[in-house]
């Protein structure tokens, strides 16, 4: 991922437990499943921060399948 493509917002987001982490920035990403068009938003954070490569939102847990 190019740092420079990453959008400048700093938002900070908050866990289980009441963590929190300040994001690098975000960015937009849209695929294909099915022949279903989707799109994320993916918020990066620093890597000392996560114990796991990615973390799924509640909103998107949320998404019912059409």
């Amino acid at each position: 991922m190019d740092p420079t493509k990453l959008s400048k917002n700093k938002m900070l987001l908050t866990g289980i437990g009441e963590a929190q982490v300040k994001i690098i920035g975000s960015f937009e990403h849209e695929f294909e499943i099915d022949n279903e068009n989707y799109s994320l938003t993916w918020h990066v954070v620093p890597s000392n921060k996560l114990k796991f490569e990615a973390v799924i939102g509640s909103d998107l847990l949320e998404h019912k399948h059409r």
